[in-house]
C-alpha cells in the first residue's frame, strides 16, 4: 500500500450543475426572464455572481427551484473566444416549469494582456505556483503560450538567489510573440526542491518504494541516493532511511531524507512463527477468511515479526486467518525419524512428547503405524515429491496443551485465528510442526540467514569405494563400510553420471530407489540392529555402458549418514579404496611427492594412461608438458588419487600430495 503525501489533479468539466431555492407567493402562472447574454474574460469565474440567474416575473406555485447545465464549445483561431451555453430549468412546487438559455462568451486573453514585473523580490511559494504568482494569471491559456528560461545573475547557491527570467509570450493564432524579462531576487530557494512523495506504507521484505515527483520550476532535477541509485524512484528496497542529494538546473544541491517503515512497526496484528525448539519457519502464504478487511499483509524475513497485517476496520472481535507451507517437505526429516517411529511402534522406545506422535502421523489419520513409515520413506527415497495426505508443515496454537485430549486430532489444535480486544496486537505467536520430524532436528534461520536444515555437527565415517573395469569395458564400483558389524540404519544419496544397476547388495531392494537422472537413494532401517558382512561390499554399482568419466558425488538432496547402536550418528563421506599389493610393487613412482606444481613419472613399466581423481571421485585434467613430466600448478592443496593402466592391462594406484 502506498501513501500519497500530496496529490496534484487537473479536471475538465464538461457539464456543471447548480440549484437555487427561493420562495414566491405571486400570481398563478410561472413566468421568468432568462439571464442576459454576457461576455467574460478567460480565467473569470462562471458562477451566478458573475453571469446572473433567471429573473422570476410571476409565480404562485410555491418554492422555486432553478437548475442548469453547461455545454462548452471551444473556439478556434482567429475567433479567440469560447462559448458556454447554459440551459436553465425553473420549477415551482406545484410542478409548473419554464426553460431558457443563456449564452456566455469567454474571450481569450491575448499576448498584449500579459504583464510581468521587471524587478521583484519574492519568497518562493510553498504551494509551488511560482510562475502563476509572477504572471498573476493562469499559465495554461487558450490562445497564448508562455514559456521561460532562467539564468543565474550571481553564480552561487546561497539565499537570496539572483535569477534572470526571460519570458516568451507567443500568440498561438499568429506568428506574433513578445519577450519579457524579470530580475528576481528569490528568498526561500530551498523550497523550490519540494517534491510530492509516494512511498510504501509498511515494507514487507524488500518491496519498499519511494517515488519523487518534482514540483519546482528549476528542473530538470538529478538524484543521488545513499543506496547508490541515481533515479527519481526507488523500487525493491528494505525498510530504513534513504537520503537523496537533489541538484537542479543550476547545479545547486539540496539534501532530503525519507523513511520506509517496516510493516512490523505499524501492523495492527502480527507475531512470530516458531518450532518447539524456537526456530523460525516462514509460511508460503497467509490466508484470511475476510480478505476484504485486509489492507496489506506480510510474511517477512528477517524481522522481529514474521507475519503482520493491517486492517481497514480494527474493531475488537475474532479474526480468522491461517497459514500454509508446502515447500521443503524433506527439511528436518530423515531415516533417523523412521528409526524412532519403528522403535515407538515396537515398544522399544516410546515417544515422550505428544508433538512427536503428531509428527509421525504422516497420513493424517490420528494413528501411527507402518503405513506412516512407508509414506515417509517414499519421500526420503524420492518416490513421491511431497506428502500425499497432509501438508508437510502444520501450524498450531501455542496453548495446545490446555485443550488436548487423547482423542484430539492435529486439525483440532490447528491455528485458525485470534480474538483481539485491543490494537495493535503484535504478540500472537504460532507454533509450527514439521511432519516427519519426530526428533525435532529441524534448525531454521536466525535473524540473518535463510532457512536451513542443519543438524548437530557429526563425526565423519568413510564410505569407501573401489573402481574396477569389467571384461566388457564397463565400470563397477564396490562400496564398503569397514570395521562395523552392525548398525541401526543408514541413508545415502549419490549422483552417478550414467545408467547403472545395483548388484551384490546387503540392503534389501525395498530400501533402495533409482531416480530417472541416475541418482541412487537409500533409506535403510527396520527398528532393529542390521548386520553387515565387513568382508563384502555393502553394495556394488555396475554401469550399463562403458564410461571413462566416473564423476560421481554425494547428493545434497538428503544428508548421507549412518546410525550406530550407541546412538552416535555419523556423516558418511566418500573415500577411495586402493589395492595396496600393486601399490607396493615399487615399480611406479611420482616424484617429487609431496609436490607443489609439477611431478615426473619414474618407472620402467610402460603405461597407456594416467588418470587423477579428487577425494570425491571427480576426475581431474593433468597437462603433460613433455614425456613423463606433468604440470599441476593449477591444483589446490590436498590429496589426489591416481590410476595408471599398464601395457599388460594391470592397474597401479596411489596418492599424490599437493602442498604449496
Amino acid at each position: 500500500m502506498k501513501r500519497k503525501l500530496k496529490l496534484l489533479s487537473f479536471c475538465t468539466y464538461i457539464i456543471c450543475a447548480n440549484i437555487l431555492y427561493a420562495n414566491s407567493d405571486s400570481g398563478q402562472a410561472l413566468e421568468i426572464e432568462c439571464a442576459p447574454t454576457i461576455t467574460v474574460t478567460e480565467g473569470s469565474k462562471l458562477d451566478s455572481a458573475t453571469t446572473g440567474w433567471p429573473k422570476i416575473i410571476n409565480n404562485t406555485g410555491g418554492t422555486i427551484t432553478v437548475s442548469y447545465f453547461d455545454v462548452y464549445s471551444k473556439g478556434k483561431c482567429p475567433a479567440k473566444q469560447d462559448q458556454v451555453t447554459r440551459f436553465f430549468t425553473v420549477k415551482n412546487s406545484l410542478g409548473d416549469q419554464q426553460r431558457c438559455t443563456q449564452i456566455i462568451t469567454v474571450k481569450h486573453i491575448d499576448i498584449n494582456f500579459i504583464r510581468v514585473p521587471k524587478d521583484t523580490t519574492i519568497l518562493y511559494p510553498l504551494n509551488n505556483v511560482f510562475s502563476a504568482l509572477l504572471l498573476n494569471t493562469n499559465q495554461n491559456l487558450a490562445s497564448v503560450q508562455i514559456t521561460f528560461k532562467d539564468s543565474l545573475l550571481v553564480k552561487r547557491c546561497i539565499n537570496p538567489m539572483r535569477i534572470l527570467r526571460t519570458w516568451t509570450v507567443k500568440d498561438l493564432c499568429s506568428p506574433a510573440f513578445r519577450t519579457l524579462t524579470t530580475n528576481l531576487t528569490l528568498n526561500g530557494y530551498e523550497d523550490s526542491f519540494a517534491h510530492d512523495v509516494l512511498s510504501t506504507d509498511g515494507v514487507c521484505n524488500n518491496d519498499g518504494s519511494i517515488e519523487l515527483i518534482a514540483k519546482g520550476e528549476f528542473g530538470p532535477y538529478n538524484y543521488k541516493w545513499n543506496s547508490g541509485d541515481s533515479v527519481a524512484t526507488l523500487y525493491g528496497k528494505p525498510a530504513g532511511s534513504y537520503q537523496v542529494t537533489m541538484t537542479d538546473r543550476f547545479n545547486c544541491p539540496s539534501i532530503r531524507l525519507y523513511f520506509l517503515q517496516n510493516i512490523g512497526e505499524i501492523a495492527d496484528v502480527g507475531g512470530r512463527i516458531l518450532t518447539k525448539n524456537g526456530y523460525h519457519v516462514y509460511p508460503d502464504s497467509l490466508l484470511f477468511n475476510d480478505q476484504s478487511n485486509i489492507t496489506n499483509s506480510c510474511i517477512s524475513r528477517p524481522q522481529v515479526l514474521q507475519y503482520a497485517f493491517n486492517l481497514k476496520k480494527n474493531n475488537p472481535g475474532y479474526y480468522a486467518y491461517n497459514f500454509r507451507k508446502l515447500k521443503d517437505p524433506l527439511v528436518g526429516t530423515s531415516t533417523k525419524d523412521i528409526l524412532l517411529i519403528q522403535k515407538h511402534i515396537l515398544g522399544v522406545q516410546k515417544f515422550k512428547d505428544t508433538l512427536s506422535i503428531y509428527a509421525a502421523d504422516a497420513l493424517g489419520n490420528h494413528n501411527v503405524a507402518g503405513s506412516d513409515i512407508v509414506e515417509i520413506r517414499k519421500l526420503i527415497l524420492g518416490v513421491i515429491p511431497n506428502f500425499t495426505k497432509v501438508d508437510p508443515w502444520a501450524f498450531i496454537r501455542t496453548d495446545y496443551l490446555s485443550v488436548i485430549t487423547p482423542n484430539t486430532t492435529l486439525k483440532e489444535i490447528g491455528f485458525k485465528g485470534s480474538n483481539i480486544t485491543l490494537f495493535p496486537k503484535q504478540n500472537i505467536d504460532v507454533l509450527v510442526l514439521k511432519i516427519g520430524d519426530v526428533d525435532f532436528s529441524y534448525k531454521g534461520s536466525n535473524f540473518q540467514t535463510d532457512e536451513a536444515d542443519v543438524r548437530s555437527q557429526k563425526n565423519e565415517m568413510p564410505l569407501k569405494y573401489k573402481i574396477y573395469t569389467n571384461a566388457d569395458q564397463t565400470k563397477s564400483i564396490d562400496f564398503f563400510v569397514e570395521n562395523i558389524q552392525s548398525i541401526e540404519g543408514l541413508q545415502l544419496s549419490i549422483n552417478f553420471p550414467s545408467a547403472w544397476k545395483i548388484i551384490n547388495s546387503q540392503i534389501a531392494e525395498e530400501f533402495i530407489y533409482r531416480t530417472n537422472d541416475h541418482q541412487l537413494n537409500i533409506s535403510w532401517s527396520t527398528g532393529e540392529l542390521l548386520s553387515i558382512e565387513r568382508a563384502k561390499p555393502l553394495f556394488t554399482i555396475q554401469f550399463l555402458e562403458p564410461n571413462n568419466e566416473l564423476n560421481f558425488s554425494l547428493s545434497r538432496r538428503i544428508d548421507s549418514e549412518i546410525y550406530l547402536p550407541n546412538g552416535n550418528d555419523q556423516a558418511l563421506v566418500l573415500e577411495r579404496k586402493y589395492d595396496q599389493e600393486i601399490a607396493l610393487l615399487n615399480e611406479f613412482y611420482l616424484l617429487p611427492n609431496p609436490t607443489s606444481s609439477y611431478f615426473t613419472v619414474q618407472s620402467k613399466l610402460e603405461f597407456h594412461s594416467l588418470r587423477f581423481f579428487s577425494e570425491l571421485g571427480t576426475e581431474l585434467k593433468v597437462i603433460e608438458e613433455s614425456k613423463g613430466n606433468y604440470n599441476i600448478s593449477g591444483w589446490s592443496n590436498g590429496i589426489y588419487f591416481y590410476t595408471a593402466v599398464l601395457a599388460n592391462g594391470k592397474q597401479i594406484s596411489g596418492k599424490l600430495i599437493v602442498e604449496k
